[in-house]
């Protein structure tokens, strides 16, 4: 929703200039230009993309440019819900739910402690490993639609000068100049409205992932220590922004006497 929103507010921007400058958007279109960016971007990116399947990659790219707000607050949820008996039940959706359905899976096994801080700590390490990879692909992709868009812009410069020795005369040269330029137009476009803005997101979404996992790990390891209910909340707790934290603590207090 967020970048939803975030695109729309640019759109607006560029909507507000055309109209000062009284252009029509046809004035910047050129599916030449369009091509070399967008086809050269997507070349670049099936060449250096991660060594994970497609899948994949489409998961965590799909999950990272999700709305995330609330997502903490939800976790600390589920989590008490454990202390309070409530075995989390139905379709698993996120990766800190699965932190707890499989801690639950090797305490019911008999795994100590230790051991299942192991496994879980090393389940996450992968999953996020994973998730910052393609944050990183994506955003290492910014680089490269000015580039192409700059190619594009030496071809629109070749195409004029031929026309120059041709005799071309002012309006067809300055049409000509006005269409090479649309080429470097739409490659920062892309970069820094599309791409870069995508890759920011996914690593900011992998690293408040592995803030949930960690707070399903220590649910976990709270529930194997056989820790009360009073000092999981204000374990817990410690995760909530302070802003929340009073709120919160006197809420779940009140729930717990």
């Amino acid at each position: 929703m967020n970048l939803l929103i975030g695109f729309i507010v640019v759109s607006c921007g560029f909507v507000f200039a055309l109209d000062h400058l009284n252009q029509d958007v046809s004035n910047y279109w050129d599916v030449i230009a369009f091509a070399m960016v967008i086809l050269g971007t997507l070349s670049v990116s099936i060449i250096t993309s991660p060594p994970l399947r497609i899948i994949t990659i489409l998961r965590f790219f799909f999950h990272g440019i999700k709305n995330g707000g609330g997502l903490r607050e939800d976790t600390i949820n589920n989590s008490l819900n454990l202390f309070k008996g409530n075995i989390p039940n139905g379709k698993v959706k996120r990766f800190d739910q699965k932190v707890l359905v499989d801690g639950l899976e090797l305490l019911r096994l008999g795994y100590p402690t230790e051991k299942v801080e192991v496994i879980l700590r090393q389940r996450i390490e992968n999953y996020t490993n994973d998730a910052v990879t393609i944050a990183s692909w994506v955003r290492g992709l910014s680089k490269y639609p000015p580039a192409f868009g700059l190619a594009g812009t030496v071809l629109g410069l070749i195409h004029l000068m031929n026309g120059l020795s041709d005799g071309s005369g002012p309006k067809e040269t300055g049409m000509r100049m006005a269409i090479a330029l649309v080429a470097t137009l739409y490659g920062i476009v892309v970069a820094n409205i599309f791409v870069n803005p995508v890759g920011d997101r996914l690593m900011s979404r992998a690293k408040e992932d592995y803030n949930l996992a960690e707070i399903s790990l220590e649910t976990i390891l709270m529930i194997s220590r056989k820790t009360n209910m009073i000092t999981a909340i204000e374990t817990l707790n410690n995760y909530v922004p302070n802003k929340l934290k009073n709120i919160e603590t006197n809420k779940l207090l009140a729930e717990v006497s």
